[in-house]
């Protein structure tokens, strides 16, 4: 069986909407439009949210969501500055009272939010977490 060279797409994937599932393993959309993203790339962050993780990908909610609220989390319970993986700096644009103001891959290892999302974070989060104490 003959098989054809495939060309690479005249894009890249949106490296800014990559998700870390795991210290040194990260899902990132080739879809050229971000309109037509789905899943979690299309989950916004919030310094407040609404949902958080079980396991690796499932996105859950921790508390009542309102009709038309938007699904959010806190990028903090799934990415890291680790190894090879850089998350970049990214301004925080959610308007809630207590707004970090900046996103980093360092926001794991806060305390305060390490309480705040106990039992949110995703299993690799955690378990930087808990190598940290």
């Amino acid at each position: 069986m003959d098989y054809k060279h495939v060309e690479e797409p005249d894009y890249k994937p949106f490296c800014d909407h990559c998700f870390q599932i795991e210290k040194d393993f990260l899902i990132c959309p080739t879809e050229p439009r971000r309109e037509n993203l789905d899943g979690v790339f299309q989950v916004n962050h919030s310094c407040n949210p609404n949902c958080g993780f079980r396991g690796q990908v499932v996105l859950v909610a921790m508390r009542n969501i309102q009709t038309g609220e938007e699904i959010s989390y806190d990028y903090a319970m799934t990415d890291a500055n680790l190894h090879d993986v850089t998350c970049a700096d990214m301004k925080c644009l959610c308007g809630v009272s207590d707004c970090r103001r900046l996103i980093t891959g360092e926001d794991w290892k806060n305390i305060d939010l390490q309480k705040k999302y106990a039992g949110f974070f995703s299993i690799f989060i955690q378990e930087l977490i808990l190598q940290s104490h």
